[in-house]
């Protein structure tokens, strides 16, 4: 489920990357091997617009924090932020050096954090058949310093990625999708409502602005209103239909998988 909620999440645009926040627990062994459980992806609200620039925010960082705290209490099991993950649409799988850099910076936090990258819409013209590919890293300083050090200089390092089916908090991560979906509306509606700001606009000069009130022209409105219900409407056909039918498709197949274990508990 994880995995379903990111990989849609990466889906949903081919033009601009997204990104989210794992919340789990980092495990380690007796021979200080460390294993990150990820039981929850919670997708955020792009702060940054440029199609090749994604970051939380010190609130969304602090937002993910308390709801892992709160699914703590009462639970035998921690919940924290342990990673991040973020999209490639049309581009390699492989971190750029902005990236490694981000997760070190991560890292110099919590040395556990854990990057995912996923790498969507790379299309096989030879057999037009699409593929989504997947790599989880961290960073590490080429330098002898510790990574709390100032200088040295970031480098990738691949971390074997295993998707399961268990899960820490069932009752929780199913609402992954429904959060996705909201947070993709929310996005749209705080577009429209800064392009429908009145404020001057220096890009044009404030030719969209009325020269009396200082407030968005008419025509300027109605254009932003426009673009709002057509993103709405792609949406509602792109991504809201299909996770729809998915759920729906998931919930037919619990539905079954009940009634086959009553009858098999009816024979025992």
């Amino acid at each position: 489920d994880v995995f379903s909620v990111c990989a849609t999440h990466a889906l949903t645009t081919e033009s601009e990357e997204v990104m989210g926040l794992l919340l789990g627990d980092v495990h380690y062994g007796t021979n200080g091997e460390a294993v990150a459980h990820i039981s929850v992806a919670m997708p955020q609200i792009r702060t940054d617009r440029r199609k090749d620039r994604v970051e939380a925010s010190p609130e969304q960082l602090a937002s993910a924090m308390a709801i892992g705290e709160k699914l703590s209490e009462g639970s035998q099991t921690k919940v924290r932020v342990i990673g991040w993950y973020h999209s490639h649409p049309h581009i390699t799988v492989l971190p750029s050096h902005v990236d490694v850099r981000t997760q070190g910076s991560y890292q110099m936090l919590d040395e556990g954090f854990i990057g995912i990258i996923l790498s969507t819409f790379n299309q096989d013209t030879a057999e037009c058949t699409q593929q989504i590919q997947v790599t989880a890293f961290q960073s590490v300083q080429q330098t002898q310093h510790a990574l709390a050090s100032a200088g040295g200089q970031w480098t990738r390092r691949e971390v074997p990625l295993t998707v399961g089916a268990e899960l820490a908090h069932p009752g929780l991560q199913p609402d992954g999708l429904r959060v996705l979906l909201e947070v993709l509306f929310e996005e749209e509606r705080q577009a429209f409502t800064d392009a429908s700001c009145s404020r001057w606009c220096k890009a044009c000069d404030g030719c969209c602005m009325s020269s009396r009130s200082g407030r968005v022209h008419p025509l300027t409105a109605m254009h932003h209103a426009g673009v709002y219900q057509q993103h709405l409407c792609r949406l509602m056909e792109v991504v809201a239909g299909p996770v729809l039918a998915s759920l729906r498709g998931r919930s037919a197949e619990a539905s079954l998988q009940f009634e086959q274990l009553q009858v098999m508990k009816a024979s025992l």
